[in-house]
C-alpha cells in the first residue's frame, strides 16, 4: 500500500506494496534519489566527517550529481561478485567451526556455558540455572557478532580482526561503542551541537581510539593493498571524480568505518534471530536438518565426520535459502529502510498516486516484510515454506493465530536483557541479550516484491 504522513510541516509517503517499491528503487522513470540529509548523523562515526557510500547522495538529490556515490558504489559492489564471495567462504566455514568447537569444549569441560565476555558472569549464571541436564545455555547474538565481525575483516581488509579467537576483543568494543554514539546522533539531531558545547569526555576517548585504529587499518592497507575481493584493494583503485586523483586517506577512512559499521549489527542480529526462531520451531528444523542430511552436511552418529561445507552446494540447498530469507523478511536488519527525496516535478508512481516535487518517500523494510497483502495472513508467523516455488502463501495450520514477534534493546552500559520471542504458530522462547545497540543501517538501495537469490549482492546495493 501508499500512506501520507505528516512530519512536522512536511508531507512524506510511505510504500510497502512491492510494485512501488520497485517503482521507487529500481525503476528509471520513477526512481527516487536518496535523501541525503537523513543520513549524515551517520558521519559521526568517522574524523573528520565526510560523505560516504551511505551519506552521499546519488544523481539528483541534494545538488549533488551522484558522481562520488557511483564511482565509490561500482567499487563496492564488486566485491559481492560470485567470484569474490566465492574467496570468502572458506572464512566464514571456518571461523563457524571454530565456534563450535569452542562451546562444544567448555561445555564438556564445566558442564556451564562460559561468558563470552568477562563480567557477565552472573547472567551466564542465571541462564544455567535454567537450562535442562544435559544442555547448556547459547547467547547466540553474543556468537554471532563475533563471526559477523571477523568477516567484515576479511571481506573489508582481507584479514582476521580476533573476534572469535580473543576472549576480548577490543576492536568488538569500539565498534560497539560507536554504534552507540551513531544511534544518539539519529535519534536526537541536536545531540553534535549539544556535544560541541559540552564535551562527553567518555565519548571523545572513545571516538579518539576508534579513529585511531580505523587510521592504522587505512594506513596498512594503502601501505600494503590486500586482494581486489576486499573492500579497501577496491576502493584503493577509486579515482575521486571531483578531483582526478585516489581517495584520500580520510576518504578512504570514511568508507571502510561503514563496512564496520552498517554491517555489523544487522547482519549479527539477522543470524541471531533467525538461529532464535530456529529453535522455537522444531518442525522447521527437522525440515532443515533432513536438507543438510541429505547433502551429507549433517553430523549423525551414522555420518560423524559431515562434508565440507562448498559454494556449489548453497544452490542447491532450497530449504535452507528459504529459513534464510524468511528470517531476513519477519526480522528486517535494517528496518527503517530507505529515506528518499522526489526532486524532480510532479512524479507519478500510479494512477491516482502522485508525489509532488520536495515530498519525501520512505520505504521501511520492516513494513514491507510485514504486509499481509504481500505475504499473506500469516505474516507473522515464521514460515520458511511460504519461499518454497509452488507453495501456497498461507496454510490451515497457522493462519488465523494470534500472536507476535518482538526483541529488546540492550543497555548503554552493557548489562544484560532477557529478550523473547513468540509467533503465531505457538513456538516460543526466552533468550539472554546482552549485545549492544543495533546498528544505524540506513540502507538507501534497490529493493523489489521478489525473493532473489543474490542476498549479499543485495545487501551491498542497499547503498
Amino acid at each position: 500500500g501508499a500512506y501520507r504522513i505528516r512530519l512536522l510541516s512536511k508531507w512524506a509517503v510511505i510504500v510497502t506494496d512491492p510494485a512501488l517499491v520497485r517503482a521507487v528503487l529500481q525503476a528509471s522513470k520513477t526512481y527516487v534519489p536518496k535523501d541525503g540529509r537523513m543520513y549524515t548523523a551517520i558521519e559521526a562515526a568517522s574524523h573528520p566527517r565526510l560523505p560516504n557510500i551511505l551519506t552521499s547522495s546519488d544523481a539528483g538529490a541534494s545538488g549533488s550529481d551522484g558522481r562520488y556515490w557511483a564511482a565509490v558504489r561500482a567499487a563496492w559492489m564488486k566485491c559481492f561478485t560470485s567470484t569474490n564471495l566465492k574467496r570468502v567462504l572458506p572464512t566464514v566455514v571456518s571461523l563457524c567451526e571454530r565456534i563450535i568447537e569452542q562451546q562444544v569444549a567448555a561445555a564438556v569441560a564445566s558442564h556451564v556455558p562460559p561468558p563470552a565476555v568477562a563480567g557477565d558472569e552472573a547472567a551466564v549464571g542465571a541462564a544455567a540455572a535454567a537450562v535442562p541436564p544435559g544442555w547448556s545455555a547459547v547467547n547466540l547474538c553474543q556468537l554471532t557478532d563475533r563471526i559477523t565481525l571477523d568477516v567484515i575483516g576479511e571481506v573489508a581488509y582481507g584479514r582476521d580482526f580476533g573476534a572469535v579467537s580473543q576472549r576480548r576483543s577490543r576492536y568488538l568494543s569500539l565498534v560497539s561503542g560507536m554504534l552507540t554514539v551513531m544511534h544518539e546522533e539519529m535519534s536526537h539531531p541536536l545531540l553534535g551541537l549539544l556535544r560541541r558545547l559540552r564535551p562527553d569526555k567518555a565519548k571523545a576517548q572513545l571516538s579518539r581510539e576508534w579513529n585511531e585504529a580505523n587510521e592504522g587499518e587505512v594506513r596498512a592497507a594503502m601501505a600494503n593493498p590486500p586482494g581486489e575481493h576486499t573492500i579497501a584493494g577496491q576502493l584503493l583503485q577509486v579515482v575521486d571524480p571531483a578531483t582526478g586523483a585516489p581517495l584520500t586517506l580520510s576518504q578512504l577512512k570514511s568508507e571502510l568505518v561503514i563496512a564496520a559499521l552498517a554491517g555489523f549489527e544487522t547482519t549479527s542480529m539477522a543470524l541471531s534471530w533467525t538461529l532464535g526462531a530456529l529453535a522455537c520451531h522444531p518442525e522447521v528444523m527437522r525440515k532443515l536438518e533432513q536438507e543438510l542430511d541429505a547433502a551429507g552436511l549433517l553430523a549423525t552418529p551414522s555420518n560423524p565426520t559431515p562434508a565440507a561445507f562448498s559454494w556449489q552446494q548453497l544452490g542447491k540447498l532450497t530449504f535452507l535459502q528459504a529459513v534464510i530469507r524468511e528470517g531476513l523478511r519477519l526480522f528486517s536488519p535494517a528496518a527503517n529502510g530507505s529515506f528518499r527525496l522526489n526532486t524532480a516535478a510532479a512524479l507519478t508512481l500510479r494512477p491516482g498516486l502522485v508525489i509532488p516535487k520536495g515530498t519525501g518517500v520512505g520505504v521501511p523494510f520492516f513494513a514491507f516484510g510485514h504486509n499481509p497483502e504481500t505475504y499473506g495472513p500469516d505474516v507473522e508467523a515464521f514460515r520458511p515454506e511460504r519461499w518454497v516455488v509452488g507453495r501456497p502463501i498461507s496454510n490451515s495450520s497457522s493462519s488465523g493465530k494470534a500472536g507476535s514477534n518482538s526483541s529488546s534493546s540492550s543497555t548503554t552500559d552493557g548489562g544484560s536483557l532477557w529478550a523473547s520471542y513468540s509467533s503465531m504458530d505457538g513456538g516460543s522462547a526466552d533468550v539472554a541479550d546482552d549485545t549492544s545497540p543495533a546498528a544505524a543501517a540506513a540502507a538507501a538501495g534497490d529493493g523489489g516484491g521478489e525473493a532473489r537469490g543474490d542476498a549479499p549482492a543485495a545487501a551491498a546495493a542497499a547503498a
